[in-house]
């Protein structure tokens, strides 16, 4: 594999957050950032981002609800291009770390 490819997959690799944002924090996130997209529901996201049909809205709509970080960062990631397409500003969310 030649050196400037494998520094690609590289900086792939190191854009996956460390931390989780709080659950709470978060789901307000993707809510606050669905209601700024257009024609975005949480069930297209949710087919955009190869999840179950219902991971997104259980964890939506349960308070206590937790998600997986790689869930977190398949959203983010989707929630940013989509806001790019239409050039829409998204909230910022605080990633704090535990412990």
């Amino acid at each position: 594999m030649p050196h400037s490819k494998m520094e690609a997959v590289v900086q792939v690799r190191n854009t996956i957050p460390v931390y989780n944002p709080p659950p709470e924090d978060f789901r307000a996130w993707v809510q606050d950032s669905l209601a700024l997209l257009k024609g975005v529901s949480a069930t297209s996201l949710a087919v955009k981002c190869k999840l179950g049909k219902n991971v997104l809205q259980t964890f939506l709509t349960t308070p206590d609800r937790d998600i997986a970080l790689s869930t977190t960062h398949v959203l983010t990631c989707k929630l940013h291009e989509l806001a790019a397409d239409q050039q829409v500003q998204l909230p910022q969310v605080e990633v704090r770390a535990n412990g």
